[in-house]
């Protein structure tokens, strides 16, 4: 494991202590009130900082010829399609944007506790139609392998 694997996954732990810090309750003058820990991240642990050097990265690979893949799902919900589509459409216009993707693979209702060989076995045909995305998780495994 190099250097950068052992900061994103520090970081990655950090951000789930982050994340795992509940709420009190405490009495002040004026009643009982919800209080909250605030963590700060220290300036070298911020994303944004890292995508101009992450989108020159994968320029290079275009350049090399390698094609960018993206993947985003949705998980199973009671949401109506509208929505579902919505906020795919979202997400692959984020990895178009930000990751710089040429091929974008959906799954519309999976898990993230599926296998990927699992996911998309019953077609969505319907919702990839009305996203600009290239197809589902299944054609995706298909070209990999």
């Amino acid at each position: 494991m190099n250097n950068t694997d052992t900061n994103i996954r520090t970081v990655e732990y950090r951000i789930r202590d982050f994340t795992a810090a509940g709420s009190k309750r405490r009495q002040c003058d004026s009643g009982k009130v919800s209080v909250r820990s605030l963590f700060v991240a220290k300036e070298q642990y911020i994303v944004l900082h890292y995508l101009p050097h992450y989108q020159l990265f994968v320029q290079n690979l275009k350049k090399e010829r390698y094609t960018i893949v993206g993947y985003a799902r949705k998980s199973r919900t009671t949401e109506n399609d509208e929505s579902r589509i919505r906020l795919l459409q979202q997400m692959a216009r984020r990895l178009k944007e930000r990751s710089l993707v040429d091929k974008i693979f959906v799954s519309p209702r999976a898990n993230t506790n599926e296998l990927m060989v699992e996911r998309d076995l019953i077609k969505n045909e319907d919702l990839l139609k009305q996203m600009n995305v290239d197809a589902d998780a299944q054609v995706k495994i298909r070209k990999i392998v």
